[in-house]
């Protein structure tokens, strides 16, 4: 009998194990389609017959965000621009910039039925990425890093969604139904995992919504920093409140977001060769000439604009009866945005596992003006990529008495329903119109308070299933390892569920990229020959790996261990020879960014020949400070209006103040512009004292100024700032 018990058991457990192998081996067989995000789509340039078009190098040229040929573009525009130098007028800059940047991005123009005009190619892979070119792969691999999913579900499980970034958004919404069923006919599976990255999470959006049958496709959604309502950014754009159209902001802190202190200050300085009043005049009318060729047609990036602020973008943009066929179709996709929790949860009430990573508690590019008024993670506001997750501002944490506010199954109808005593309502600025929002929190004990109090994940939609990063970049995401591995965690297997399923994936972790210590420097020490090396050198080298090795082996990371871990490896490969040393700058970067504040603090927002203007018109200056040029004042239009501005950022003198889209205002230096401003004290940089000055100082500064611009332009002279300036905003 016991033999005969022995045996039953003996299969019991060996059918029980098969059946396990069998489940498991189903799941890792599930199919994963990668949504990529906006510019992570290859679309190369071709002419009228269809044909790529190549540079001078015999390259097919990449058209995102458009076709940046520097030296093209210097040729336009260095005639006007020496004479407007020359004459201090605009002698038609404002018109060959113009010109150039709309050739710049001619390719991407779209008709009045909301369709490319076809100068634009897109590399498409209707297929898995086993079946791909090692050129495809390399570009695939290195937007989205999860070589080890293939390696694990096998590439031919892989399949990668690419889309025109600037092309017609329901035709990229119907383009990724079909593409999961053709996925589905290609493996033979009945369902998909998806993985919406960024963009890719809008356009997930629309495929819920006009396609609610594709719930039935899928397992898994993984979403990962999702556009889910937009980006502030982009509707900041639409709006035209922009940043670099307010003077003050322009000449102090604008370039020094988005570029290095070195290269800003020099721009800063470099401005000031003309007046005012043509820099931007030439800058407003490049704005409206990008929103009415280009932007305004363009539907996918009107998937960018947040929820609330579409209504105002629309009737800015899409107003004229010719634009009533964008119209159309922008209002389709805003009803998919306003629907987009509800079908979410429908998704899941039909059995689809949803999940979110994102990070937060980085500022916004600070183009447009709400660049610090919510949490972000550089290019998207985490009121979106959390989906409605209450926040506290970067640098800001919640109050000390502040309790999470949906530790049950109710999220808040209503950011109303937040206690105004915390100051953090006036944070939630930007949000969908509300829905009814049950979150299906799986125990009412859970703490979904960040450690560091700037996070309260109850209240976003999914506070189970929501994986945060802090201080992670957005434009980064995809060099952070440990987001990586979840994500491939997550598809490859059904072992996490939900935040508590494995400590090695806290809900709350830390942002970090380690992409350059991966991939540039562990693979230079591994070619050192060690033989070569004194003892000393082999310690320090040994040393140095360990550490990164020790680093990428831990999926909790420590906020600031990934740069010194890598500043450390680098510097010894630096002093034993195996790298070249980065250049250092910091001599010179200091000396322009000290002529740049310098020019702030005492002439404020003027070119160089407004300051002898005025100090010729004023003898030694101003009593007050009080600007008397205030002819930055711009109308929508872009026409340049000395005495008044009315519609997008006027800026006043300064002691004036600073309106946005707004009516019309006045602009004198103590009046205010039209619209809902903020006072010239907040709008300014805190390097603009508005002081009186000398002429003396000023002069000597102009010169010193025009002899470091020289000196940066030829330390510099190999580097494209244009391209990287593209690279690092839209990457």
């Amino acid at each position: 009998m016991k033999k005969l018990i022995s045996v039953v058991l003996a299969l019991v457990l060996a059918f029980s194990s098969f059946a396990m192998a069998a489940s498991a081996s189903a799941y890792n067989d599930i199919p994963c389609v990668i949504v990529p995000g906006i510019g992570q789509s290859r679309a190369w340039l071709v002419d009228d017959n269809g044909n790529f078009v190549l540079n001078g190098d015999g390259e097919k040229i990449h058209c995102f965000p458009g076709n940046f040929d520097v030296q093209k573009i210097l040729g336009e525009v260095a005639a006007p621009l020496a004479k407007a130098v020359a004459t201090q007028s605009d002698s038609g800059l404002a018109d060959a910039l113009c010109d150039a940047v709309e050739n710049a991005f001619y390719m991407n123009k779209t008709d009045d039925f909301g369709q490319p005009c076809g100068y634009v190619e897109v590399e498409t892979y209707p297929h898995s990425l086993a079946e791909c070119t090692q050129d495809e792969l390399n570009y695939i691999f290195d937007c989205i890093p999860m070589q080890e999913l293939g390696k694990s579900i096998g590439f031919d499980n892989m399949y990668y969604y690419a889309y025109n970034s600037f092309g017609n958004a329901i035709d990229m919404i119907n383009g990724l139904y079909d593409f999961i069923q053709m996925v589905k006919q290609q493996t033979g599976k009945e369902k998909v995992n998806i993985i919406p990255i960024s963009m890719g999470g809008a356009i997930f959006n629309g495929l819920m919504e006009l396609h609610p049958e594709v719930a039935n496709d899928l397992h898994r959604i993984i979403f990962v920093v999702p556009a889910l309502n937009g980006s502030l950014i982009v509707s900041d754009i639409y709006e035209r409140e922009l940043t670099f159209l307010n003077p003050d902001y322009l000449y102090s802190e604008f370039f020094d977001g988005i570029l290095d202190e070195t290269t800003a200050s020099a721009i800063e300085i470099a401005l000031r060769v003309l007046p005012k009043d043509v820099l931007m005049n030439a800058l407003n009318m490049t704005v409206d000439m990008l929103l009415t060729k280009v932007f305004a047609n363009c539907t996918a990036l009107w998937m960018l604009v947040p929820n609330d602020q579409y209504d105002k973008c629309v009737q800015m943009n899409l107003s004229s009866n010719s634009k009533k066929y964008i119209r159309a179709q922008t209002d389709v996709y805003h009803r998919a945005q306003t629907n987009s929790n509800k079908n979410i949860l429908k998704f899941k009430s039909q059995g689809v596992e949803v999940f979110d990573v994102l990070g937060y508690d980085v500022p916004l590019y600070n183009v447009g003006n709400s660049w610090n008024k919510q949490n972000a993670d550089g290019v998207i506001h985490t009121y979106s990529t959390s989906i409605g997750a209450y926040m506290a501002n970067c640098g800001e944490t919640l109050p000390a008495d502040y309790v999470q506010k949906n530790p049950y199954c109710k999220a808040s109808s209503s950011a109303a329903n937040q206690s105004s005593s915390s100051g953090l309502v006036d944070r939630i600025l930007f949000k969908a119109t509300a829905v009814d929002t049950t979150v299906q929190c799986s125990d009412p004990s859970h703490n979904h308070i960040s450690p560091d109090r700037v996070v309260d994940a109850s209240t976003g939609l999914l506070p189970d299933t929501t994986f945060y990063f802090d201080n992670q970049p957005h434009a980064t995401a995809n060099q952070n390892d440990i987001i990586m591995k979840l994500c491939c965690e997550l598809v490859e297997t059904d072992r996490i569920t939900d935040v508590y399923s494995d400590p090695d994936f806290p809900q709350f972790n830390q942002g970090r990229a380690t992409k350059v210590l991966r991939e540039e420097l562990l693979p230079a020490a591994e070619v050192v020959d060690k033989s070569s090396l004194s003892p000393t050198d082999r310690r320090a080298l040994e040393s140095a790996v360990n550490d990164a090795n020790d680093m990428l082996s831990r999926t909790i990371a420590v906020e600031g261990e990934a740069p010194r871990v890598e500043q450390k490896l680098r510097s010894v490969l630096e002093n034993i020879g195996a790298i070249e040393p980065q250049s250092d700058n910091s001599a010179l970067g200091s000396a322009v960014k000290s002529v740049s504040d310098t020019l702030v603090s005492l002439a404020g927002a003027n070119g160089f020949s407004d300051i002898v203007r005025e100090y010729m018109a004023n003898g030694s200056g101003s009593e007050n400070g009080e600007g008397e040029s205030s002819d930055s004042g711009n109308g929508s239009g872009g026409n340049n209006a000395n005495t008044s501005g009315s519609g997008s950022n006027g800026a006043s003198g300064n002691n004036g103040s600073s309106g946005s889209s707004g009516g019309s205002g006045s602009s004198s230096n103590s009046g205010s512009s039209g619209g809902s401003g903020t006072s010239g004290s907040n709008a300014k940089s805190p390097k603009t004292s508005g002081e009186s000055f000398n002429c003396l100082p000023v002069a000597l500064i102009a010169l010193a100024a025009l002899i470091v611009i020289a000196l940066v332009i030829y330390r510099k002279k190999s580097e494209d700032f244009y391209n990287e300036y593209a690279r690092t905003v839209t990457k």
